[in-house]
């Protein structure tokens, strides 16, 4: 075995995390959906729904209504539309502040949209705890499913076996937190219009995914974000000698330098 750092290649680390994120996904939707009838997720919806049905029967319009739409019946004015245009324009008002006015669908509509975040955020963990944190403390050096199939673990940056804080840090902090969660909830927050949020989370996400591509890139060991935060590294097994303790590749090295000393007298 090379006693040097052998980092996987881009192409191996693209094929697990390929096949890991198809597993992630399907965890993800499994969690979410038992976390959502956990919650009793949609029997609030139920609720919420049988308002807006309640007013959009009273004043003959459509509810929930998309904000483009509203943004088009704002933009009307009196005298350059037609007659039933305005009428409509009127009726979606007036629905819309009654729907204002009314308090179980401004107490429903906050649950729910508290309940969406918390249910992403946990299913989110969920995965990541399943794949990324049980399953490589049960390969060890590190491995999921998919860097199980492609055979690549993740080490130290010496080569010595990681350990489970440091993966617990590169899971839950480097990839559900900082690389999944903040790009996840700025759209849901795209899809609830919390615009405030969503500026900022925009800007977070695209600072996030450009400094992984830099760190990927210009990096020596082609580090991502989640192995910055836990100082580890992507080795290829099939080159890497990986070591259960920094004392091992002490006496390692120590005698592979004492063998090549040996050799070098004849």
């Amino acid at each position: 075995m090379n006693t040097d750092l052998q980092r996987a290649g881009l192409t191996k680390r693209f094929a697990a995390y390929t096949f890991d994120l198809i597993i992630l996904a399907c965890l993800i939707v499994a969690i979410a959906w038992g976390v959502s009838a956990l919650l009793g997720y949609s029997d609030y919806s139920d609720r919420l729904d049988a308002i807006y049905d309640q007013y959009s029967q009273e004043y003959g319009v459509t509810l929930p209504i998309e904000s483009a739409t509203y943004d088009e019946l704002l933009e009307l004015e009196e005298g350059n539309c037609t007659t039933e245009q305005w009428a409509e324009r009127e009726a979606y008002l007036a629905a819309l502040e009654a729907l204002e006015e009314d308090q179980e669908a401004i107490r429903l509509n906050a649950l729910m949209i508290n309940m969406s975040l918390l249910i992403i955020s946990v299913s989110v963990l969920g995965g990541y705890a399943l794949l990324e944190f049980l399953v490589p403390l049960l390969f060890g050096n590190g491995q999921t499913m998919g860097k199980k199939a492609f055979s690549i673990a993740v080490t130290r940056l010496d080569g010595v076996k990681i350990t489970p804080f440091m993966l617990f840090v590169r899971t839950f902090l480097g990839k559900a937190v900082v690389e999944t969660l903040i790009p996840v909830l700025t759209v849901a927050m795209l899809f609830m219009g919390n615009m405030s949020i969503l500026l900022a989370g925009i800007l977070l996400s695209g600072l996030i995914l450009l400094l992984q591509v830099i760190l990927l890139v210009v990096t020596r060991n082609r580090c991502a974000i989640h192995d910055m935060f836990a100082c580890t590294v992507v080795v290829d097994m099939a080159t890497q000698r990986i070591f259960t303790s920094a004392d091992e590749r002490t006496e390692y090295l120590r005698k592979v330098s004492a063998e090549n000393a040996a050799r070098g007298r004849y």
